[in-house]
Parts: structure tokens; sequence; C-alpha cells
């Protein structure tokens, strides 16, 4: 009961971005079947890199690989004018190309990446996870989405194995 409530009063319905805090806060924001495809991802993609955890830009540059030849996408810069609404990152399915800010450093940019590459790689996973039974609305599962998308691009940037391993 809310302390806030008589009893007998109801709460309002959970607007979507609720919704999906809920959702991460309920699992605490542990998916494990993201993180270990995140984590073979990374091990892919730095495979032969020199020894140890590969820094921010060479992740960038392997990502950006990845990216071209698994998927036929180009990456380009795009200058950002942090005045409009423009977005970090852009991906056009037609031309497939993703536009990147060119504000963000290497880190920022590999975590961009890492979420075009969660869509491409792991959609229809994340579309299973945000079927209409799981969510309440059309808005809350686009939300979910990004939200999935954001933790395995988290997980590919910051594999929470070698984390443990180096802690």
């Amino acid at each position: 009961r809310d302390a806030d409530r008589a009893p007998g009063d109801f709460a309002p319905p959970l607007q979507p971005y609720e919704e999906v805090r809920e959702f991460f806060y309920a699992r605490h924001d542990h998916m494990a079947t993201l993180d270990e495809r995140a984590e073979q991802l990374y091990e892919t993609v730095t495979r032969g890199a020199p020894a140890g955890a590969a820094d921010a830009a060479t992740l960038l540059a392997r990502l950006r690989l990845r990216l071209q030849e698994q998927h036929g996408v180009t990456v380009r810069e795009t200058a950002a004018d942090r005045t409009s609404d423009q977005a970090l990152r852009s991906y056009d399915a037609a031309s497939r190309t993703i536009s990147l800010a060119t504000d963000m450093d290497p880190a920022q940019q590999a975590f961009q990446l890492g979420v075009q590459l969660a869509f491409l790689e792991t959609g229809p996973l994340i579309d299973a996870f945000t079927t209409p039974d799981a969510s309440t609305t059309s808005q809350a599962r686009s939300l979910a989405r990004l939200g999935f998308a954001n933790h395995f691009a988290g997980a590919l940037v910051l594999p929470n194995r070698r984390f443990q391993d180096a802690a």
C-alpha cells in the first residue's frame, strides 16, 4: 500500500517510461542472454588485438569493420549541432548508413555503434523480450527495445566478465 494513498484508492497506470524503468529495476539491470551475446561479439571483434582489453579507438575501428563486413553498413561522421534535436546516432536502413555525431569520443562512438549492432545482430531476441504481453503500450515496447539495445552496447564496450576478472 502506498503511504500517500488512502486504502481503496487506485494508482494511475504507469507511464511508458515508468513501466520500462520498473521492468529493468525488477531484474537489477541483469540481462544474462544479452550480456553473453555482447561478450561473444566483443571477443569476436577484438580477436587478434594486442593482449588485454582493446582500447576505445581499437574497438571503434573493429566495430566499424564488423558493420561493413557483416551488414554492409557504412559509418559516417556528421557535424553535431546541439542547438537542434540531432541524434548522436541515426541509421538510414535504405542507404545502410549510420551517421555519428563528431563531438563524441571514441568510447561514446563505440557505444553508439554497439546499439546499432544490438538491433542488427540480436533484433529477434530483443523483439522476443518486447512482446505486447510484456508491455502495455507500443511506446513502452519501443522504449524497452532501446533499453535492451543500450544494455547490449554497454556490455559490448565494457564486458562484464573482463571487468570482473580485472577487479
